[in-house]
């Protein structure tokens, strides 16, 4: 905003709002935004979006990050988005077969890979879906590994050990990027190889 000549607090305000995690919690956040009546709403992912798509249909809403818009019934068209939505469209399930060639020049041995996956989350479903089409063809056996809390998180990175996976893929999760330090130390102890499409779990070390 700086580039176009705009001053934050002069020419613009911005009204910043944290689920921190806690998916509920985005309805009423989206609320809150909409009853100052803001100019614009900028999402990050396909929740956070939904949420503000039925806080108010008139309000334009940019997003940042979100996948499978068509399915989730967000926008029309990835061509023609209609409605009041607009933005990137986040790619991230087809990104199963790099990771999976990633891991196989990092581990030459590796033949069951451990999949972290949230059940409540369709796009994660269709994430595995592929990956383990993708794995049939490089000799990898897949194991998805539900995790449905940050409590689950320790005993399902244990339990992958004891299933002999030599591997864990984390997919993109609001869960798991919120705790993605835990996951590295865990994987870490388990001495479990770890990949993610994810800049910030490397980043987050073990």
């Amino acid at each position: 905003m700086g580039d176009l000549g705009h001053v934050e607090g002069t020419s613009f305000v911005i009204e910043s709002r944290f689920a921190e995690g806690g998916t509920e919690r985005l309805p009423g956040l989206a609320d809150d935004l909409v009853r100052p009546n803001v100019d614009v709403m900028v999402t990050a992912g396909r929740v956070a979006t939904g949420a503000a798509q039925r806080a108010s249909d008139t309000i334009p809403i940019v997003m940042s990050m979100s996948a499978d818009l068509v399915g989730y019934g967000l926008v029309r068209s990835l061509a023609h988005s209609e409605g009041n939505i607009t933005g990137i469209s986040d790619l991230g399930a087809d990104t199963g077969p790099k990771l999976l060639e990633m891991l196989r020049s990092v581990a030459p041995g590796l033949s069951r890979v451990a999949v972290l996956v949230s059940p409540a989350s369709s796009l994660q479903l269709l994430f595995v879906t592929g990956i383990q089409s993708a794995a049939q063809g490089v000799g990898f056996t897949i194991v998805p590994v539900q995790v449905r809390t940050a409590a689950d998180i320790d005993s399902a990175l244990s339990a992958t050990t004891r299933g002999k996976a030599g591997a864990v893929i984390v997919v993109r999760d609001a869960v798991f990027l919120e705790h993605r330090r835990q996951i590295g130390e865990r994987a870490a102890a388990n001495r479990l190889s770890t990949v993610s499409d994810n800049r910030d779990y490397v980043d987050a070390g073990p």
